[in-house]
């Protein structure tokens, strides 16, 4: 893994969620296109929740898209109604990426 890093000097090169959806979404004529919204929403709602988690905040602190926030956050309520406590801590660290500090590490759901 880390050849590969080395090599091409990219986070995605290890982590082939993230590189399969900035694929798409640079694919896309219009980052917030529908094929390019889909592809994030894909990535909400995937079971490979740290992954998926980590390739979803990267497009939230890059572009911090309402479209993403609102159906993030509709996600994590859902999830708090259900008491499912795995997807509501999948949820609040896509949230969390909104956070002007969540680079960082001094973010706080805003």
């Amino acid at each position: 893994m880390s050849e590969i890093l080395d090599e091409r000097k990219s986070d995605l090169a290890a982590d082939p969620v993230l590189a399969e959806l900035a694929e798409r979404v640079a694919a896309a004529p219009d980052p917030e296109s529908d094929e390019a919204k889909r592809a994030l929403l894909n990535a909400v709602d995937s079971r490979e929740l740290s992954g998926a988690a980590e390739a979803v905040q990267y497009f939230v602190h890059r572009f911090r898209w309402s479209w993403l926030r609102e159906e993030v956050e509709r996600r994590h309520l859902d999830s708090l109604t259900r008491v499912d406590h795995r997807l509501i801590r999948h949820y609040e660290r896509m949230l969390e990426a909104f956070s002007p500090g969540w680079e960082t590490g001094t973010s706080s759901r805003a």
